[in-house]
């Protein structure tokens, strides 16, 4: 394995090409010939460096004798030249699936009417659900559950967009948590909370009222709470929001009809000007998921099924 350490031995290359293969088989990866079109002009043409030979071989000799040495040539800069490429566009590895199998329990379930009860922080390393009307925290990293003190009461509840805080409903109010514990704050009053969702610039908007509910700004540290919404001819409800990324418009579902929610209609609506546009007609629960192309799906529940469908917001 001397090779891989030591300079080869040139003497006995062709004086023409022997530059040619120093740039080919250099150690230092930094020195190598990287482009086929730089081949010729590494090649010594210069005849009076070259040993002088005894007798001026004709043009056909000359040519006999340098085209397979060229093509030998060629072969062994190919190799160099593919492995230089490989090993500069080679994918990086990609990371080792990762499988999510936590039993949280017979009681604890994914969600209910009102939204949600079983979710996941932003950066996918904690768990927060709610068991015996109360909320459980666990660190995906960590065996046990801890309960969050407090929360007697909770159901819907969903994450600040840093992961620190659990907003949820209990008691007839909307409140929050610190995933760490603590003291819970009450933010508004909430008769009836059918879910929410914390925006990136510190606003909630939620269902919070019941009879004729629409959607509404609630400030996360506390404050006015303003309406989002209204209702149009023969709605009965808007629940369930999701603000989408940039903080600029918000999914939601609208309900107009006794019958159940299999004929409500899947939103979205400016939070700038409140133009609203129907995305889905017979869907709930609305939720967009981003994709690696830079668009992502709107996925959305109608009569017990899950449907997808591509979606750009």
């Amino acid at each position: 394995m001397e090779w891989l350490t030591k300079e080869p031995d040139y003497t006995q290359v062709p004086f023409k090409v022997r530059r040619l293969l120093r740039r080919c088989l250099g150690k230092d990866p930094q020195k190598r010939l990287l482009h086929i079109g730089d081949v010729m002009e590494l090649v010594d043409v210069d005849a009076e460096a070259a040993p002088v030979a005894a007798t001026a071989p004709t043009q056909q000799s000359r040519l006999s004798r340098v085209w397979p040495a060229a093509a030998a040539l060629l072969a062994v800069v190919a190799i160099a030249l593919g492995f230089g490429y490989y090993r500069a566009t080679r994918p990086t590895p990609l990371k080792p699936l990762v499988r999510l199998d936590v039993d949280l329990g017979a009681d604890v379930s994914p969600g209910s009417a009102a939204g949600t009860d079983t979710i996941i922080s932003p950066d996918g390393t904690r768990l927060v659900y709610v068991s015996q009307g109360k909320l459980f925290t666990r660190r995906l990293d960590q065996p046990k559950a801890v309960e969050l003190a407090g929360t007697e009461g909770a159901y819907a509840p969903f994450f600040s967009p840093d992961g620190q805080w659990v907003a949820f409903f209990a008691q007839s109010k909307l409140k929050k948590i610190s995933v760490e514990g603590g003291a819970t704050v009450a933010l508004c009053d909430a008769p009836a909370g059918r879910g929410g969702w914390w925006g990136g610039d510190g606003n909630i908007v939620a269902a919070i009222a019941s009879g004729g509910g629409v959607l509404s700004r609630i400030p996360s540290a506390g404050g006015t709470v303003t309406a989002v919404t209204q209702l149009a001819q023969g709605e009965l409800t808007h629940r369930w929001p999701q603000i989408l990324p940039g903080g600029k418009a918000v999914l939601f579902t609208s309900h107009a009809s006794t019958s159940g929610f299999d004929g409500a209609n899947i939103e979205g609506m400016s939070l700038a000007d409140h133009r609203r546009k129907i995305l889905e007609r017979g869907g709930t629960f609305g939720r967009y998921l981003p994709s690696s192309n830079g668009a992502g799906y709107l996925v959305y529940l109608n009569k017990g099924t899950l449907f997808a469908v591509p979606f750009d917001p």
